[in-house]
């Protein structure tokens, strides 16, 4: 998302935490045409005192303000704090998605004039991922079935990855996890949260016995995943060549949260078949964002093994379906 117009950048954005590429920055509010705030600065101490001053500025002198949420879904916590702003006309929201319980106050932002963009951007701007790939990791390990990057830890990937274990299939996969302790500054989520979960007793007990063959987190291109890692926007793609397919696991599951990101399309860039655990009808509708912005058919991708899992509500039953499914392609 190119952006041409004199802008002046609050704190600091980074190409791997942004869509948003500023052609012309400047140093001071009087020289801009754009305010540029992102989703991560709302973090900071004082922003919103701050934040309120910016909004009356660009009222006064006629700028624009842009919100920059391209990388993620747009913060309740923002949204529940500038609703009582009364006048929110020079105010642009950039963002994947709004969840279900942010709805009612998305619409009084509107009415107090804000402009909310709701794109996938991840899908519209994957070619800003630039894959590395390592010939000689290539020439010397064996071709396996399926490829699975754990990434942060979650109750779901902690399901899937477990259940994997369980079955055996993990002689058949590059497999990486990294839930059996926090991350530093990054997640304090581990293996054990998925136990707090709704899931089926009966799947508790399965998940049980795959995390003990797991035994350990399990390192594959990284050996230590963070923050940084996580959003790099150069990315080992090595893994990639070595597999017949993919197992993703998004970074959100529930119904109301409509959110596909580089985890996907990293696939569609190296044209890699997968299997999506994501939010119901999200393998849907990623194809259909791939027609819309880039007239490309990825149905060979994901049609080619049983997509009703796409289908169902519940998420551990969804997990269930997509342990059998990979079951069924690796043994018969």
């Amino acid at each position: 998302m190119i952006i041409t117009k004199p802008t002046y950048i609050y704190r600091g954005i980074s190409p791997e935490t942004s869509a948003m590429r500023v052609k012309h920055q400047v140093s001071n509010t009087n020289d801009c045409e754009i305010i540029l705030v992102t989703n991560y600065d709302v973090v900071s101490e004082g922003f919103y005192e701050t934040f309120k001053e910016l909004l009356n500025y660009s009222i006064d002198e006629g700028k624009e303000i842009y919100y920059d949420s391209t990388t993620e879904l747009l913060s309740q916590e923002f949204l529940e704090k500038v609703k009582s702003y009364k006048d929110l006309s020079t105010l642009k929201i950039f963002t994947n998605g709004i969840i279900d319980e942010s709805k009612i106050n998305s619409k009084v932002v509107k009415l107090r004039g804000a402009t909310i963009i709701v794109e996938p951007y991840f899908v519209k701007h994957y070619d800003y991922y630039q894959p590395i790939k390592d010939v000689d990791i290539i020439r010397t390990k064996v071709k396996k079935s399926f490829l699975l990057l754990g990434g942060k830890s979650k109750t779901f990937r902690t399901a899937l990855t477990a259940l994997l274990y369980f079955e055996g299939l993990d002689d058949y996969g590059y497999i990486s996890y990294f839930g059996f302790k926090p991350l530093d500054t990054f997640t304090n989520e581990t293996k054990d949260l998925y136990f707090m979960t709704d899931s089926p007793n009966q799947q508790k007990r399965r998940v049980e016995e795959g995390l003990k063959k797991m035994g350990s987190n399990k390192v594959l291109d990284v050996t230590l995943f963070n923050h940084k890692v996580s959003h790099s926007r150069d990315y080992d793609a090595t893994y990639y060549d070595m597999v017949d397919f993919v197992v993703i696991m998004e970074s959100d599951v529930t119904n109301d949260r409509s959110f596909i990101t580089e985890k996907t399309t990293k696939c569609v860039q190296q044209n890699k078949k997968f299997i999506l655990l994501s939010s119901k009808g999200m393998l849907d509708k990623t194809k259909n964002e791939y027609l819309n912005y880039h007239n490309k058919d990825i149905s060979h991708l994901t049609d080619w093994c049983d997509t009703s899992y796409d289908s169902i509500d519940n998420v551990w039953f969804r997990i269930d379906k997509i342990v059998k499914i990979i079951k069924n392609e690796i043994i018969h």
